[in-house]
């Protein structure tokens, strides 16, 4: 797929370290937290200042940042995905997804909205944990693939495996013989996002995994 990117953005941490966007290309040189840049970049095309949902004003400081496809069914950071907030249209779209939220917030009152609300999460709940499904991601179809797990490169090695996080995912994936969510990788195959999942594929030596591919983004590796 193709992320959202400014004409032009350049940050630069460091001799060597540094993220460009150059013809519609975003290079990124050397280690990055790859949420935290898509934040930025989001907020640098976006703006900080208005609510994507309500359209209104937000107060300097104020501003939230949403996952229209939210994280616990599968979203990633990636600026497709993201969008600035208010807080309260945040926290009441919650875990429903773009789709889902626009609905709500045309119903009338607060029995419709929660009847509506439980009925969608529901819904998306039961796609996750059915073992039979092997995608369980409320996801548009175009975000998903699948490639063999020795062809992404890890940046970054976890170390701790003891982690509430890491625990909860690993039982995840060995009950439901699936991962609860894709591994972001660049075009060059660079893991951006998942670091987490990547160790639990690894651990039940799984061949095959879920993948979101960033095709213009590409890591420039250290030599």
């Amino acid at each position: 797929m193709i992320i959202e990117l400014p004409k032009k953005f350049y940050k630069k941490e460091g001799r060597d370290k540094y993220v460009v966007v150059k013809n519609g290309l975003l290079e990124i040189h050397g280690l990055w937290n790859f949420e935290k840049l898509m934040i930025e970049i989001t907020y640098f095309m976006k703006g900080k200042d208005r609510c994507f949902y309500c359209q209104r004003k937000v107060e300097p400081g104020k501003i939230t940042i949403d996952h229209l496809f939210p994280v616990a069914f599968g979203g990633m950071s990636i600026t497709n995905n993201l969008e600035p907030t208010c807080l309260h249209c945040n926290s009441t779209k919650s875990d429903m997804n773009f789709y889902e939220y626009q609905i709500w917030r045309t119903l009338c009152n607060i029995q419709e909205k929660k009847k509506f609300y439980h009925k969608m999460i529901a819904k998306k709940a039961k796609k996750k944990y059915e073992k039979s499904l092997m995608i369980g991601y409320n996801l548009p179809k175009k975000w998903v693939e699948y490639r063999y797990l020795n062809q992404i490169v890890q940046l970054v090695t976890i170390h701790n495996f003891n982690t509430d996080k890491f625990q909860k995912m690993l039982s995840f994936a060995e009950y439901y013989h699936k991962l609860p969510r894709t591994l972001v990788i660049s075009k060059n195959n660079a893991l951006l996002e998942g670091a987490t999942a990547y160790e639990v594929a690894m651990i039940l030596n799984l061949k095959i995994v879920p993948v979101t591919v960033l095709e213009n983004v590409i890591v420039f590796f250290e030599n």
